[in-house]
C-alpha cells in the first residue's frame, strides 16, 4: 500500500491530457464529454473541457495512476462539484445517461484518492459531496427503475463512500446532515456498531432526540409516528437514507391493515392511508376506489408498488 501523501498526483485537469489522448484515439468518449453529443458513437469528437477521467479496473490492462494522471485534491474536489452539478442539470430529461456517467466518474475520483491514500478533511469533505447523489439516486433505482442503475453495484458504490468517510481521520469534523444520514441508513443493517453511538453523539441534543425517536418508533413498528418524524429531518438526502426502513415499514402497515380488514370489499378513507403510511394522493392514483375519498383494502397492495412518497419531498429543506 502507498504511504500517505497528500502531495502524490500533479494533475490540474478532470482528465489528463494522456487519457484524453488514448480515448480519442481508441473511440472512447462518452456523448456526455463530446462537442455533439448527438452524433453516432464513434464519431464522437471529444470536448477537452468536459473530458473527466474515468474509472479503470486493474485488470483492464490500462493504468493511469502515474503521479502525472493522478488529480490533486483541489481539483478531485472541484470534479466532484462538476459531476454533482451536471447530474442535477440533467436528472430529468437523460437521468440513464447522466447517472450511468456521473457514477462513473466519482468512482474514479475515490480511486485517485485511494492512490493518494489520504482521508484528511479535503477527502472527508469530497465524500460528503457525493453521498447524497447515491441515496438520490438508490431511492430512484429501487422505485421508479432505469435500465442503467444497477442496484448490486450501486450499493456496493454507497457502502464504499461511507466506509471511506466513516474511517477517514476521527479527529476530522463531520456533516452533521452527513451524520444523520449515515445513522438512519446503517441502522437497518447493523444497529448496534459501535461507531453508531460514537456519531449520535456528535450530533446536538435536539438531532440525536429526532433520531432516537424516529429509529425507536421504526423498531416498534409505529409506522403513523416514524412517518410524522421522517417529514422533520433537515434535508431530503436524510429521508433518502431511511429508504430501507420505509419499505420494512410500509410492507408491515399494509400486511398488519389487510389482515384487521379480511373482507375484500372493506373500504378505508384515503385520508387515513395518506396519513399513516406517508403517501400522498398523487401516489395513490393507481388505487382502486369507490368514490374519491375510499380506497378497496383489496387493493392497498399495489400502493406498495411506489414505496418512495412524493409527499417526502414537499418540505421546504436546505438541500
Amino acid at each position: 500500500m502507498r504511504s500517505p501523501n497528500q502531495t502524490f498526483g500533479s494533475c490540474q485537469a478532470m482528465c489528463s491530457s494522456e487519457e484524453v489522448d488514448f480515448r480519442q484515439k481508441n473511440k472512447l468518449i462518452h456523448p456526455l464529454e463530446s462537442l455533439d453529443p448527438t452524433v453516432p458513437h464513434k464519431e464522437l469528437v471529444c470536448d477537452p473541457s468536459k473530458m473527466v477521467k474515468e474509472y479503470v479496473r486493474s485488470a483492464a490492462g490500462i493504468s493511469y495512476d502515474s503521479e502525472s494522471n493522478i488529480r490533486t485534491m483541489e481539483v478531485l474536489s472541484s470534479t466532484t462539484d462538476y459531476l454533482i452539478s451536471l447530474y442535477q442539470e440533467l436528472k430529468e430529461t437523460e437521468l440513464c445517461l447522466v447517472f450511468s456517467f456521473v457514477s462513473d466518474r466519482l468512482r474514479a475520483v475515490r480511486q485517485d484518492i485511494i492512490i493518494k491514500n489520504v482521508w484528511n478533511a479535503p477527502a472527508i469533505l469530497i465524500l460528503e459531496k457525493m453521498i447524497p447523489f447515491y441515496l438520490e439516486t438508490l431511492c430512484l433505482g429501487l422505485f421508479k427503475p432505469f435500465s442503467s442503475f444497477e442496484l448490486v453495484l450501486h450499493s456496493t458504490q454507497l457502502h464504499e463512500c461511507f466506509s471511506k468517510w466513516l474511517n477517514a481521520n476521527k479527529k476530522e469534523e463531520r456533516d452533521p446532515t452527513i451524520i444523520i444520514s449515515f445513522l438512519i441508513f446503517v441502522y437497518y443493517d447493523m444497529p448496534y456498531d459501535n461507531s453508531f453511538y460514537r456519531f449520535l453523539n456528535c450530533l446536538n441534543d435536539d438531532m440525536r432526540s429526532l433520531v432516537i425517536r424516529l429509529l425507536n418508533a421504526f423498531k416498534s413498528c409505529n409506522y403513523v409516528r416514524f412517518f410524522r418524524l421522517l417529514k422533520l429531518l433537515p434535508s431530503n438526502s436524510n429521508r433518502e437514507s431511511a429508504v430501507y426502513l420505509i419499505q420494512s415499514l410500509r410492507s408491515i402497515a399494509v400486511d398488519r391493515i389487510c389482515i384487521a380488514y379480511k373482507c375484500n370489499n372493506a373500504k378505508l378513507p384515503k385520508s387515513l392511508i395518506y396519513s399513516c403510511l406517508g403517501y400522498s394522493e398523487q401516489d395513490c392514483i393507481g388505487l382502486s376506489s369507490i368514490d374519491s375519498s375510499q380506497v378497496l383494502v383489496s387493493d392497498l397492495k399495489n400502493v406498495l408498488s411506489t414505496y418512495w412518497p412524493s409527499t417526502l419531498y414537499s418540505y421546504n429543506t436546505s438541500n
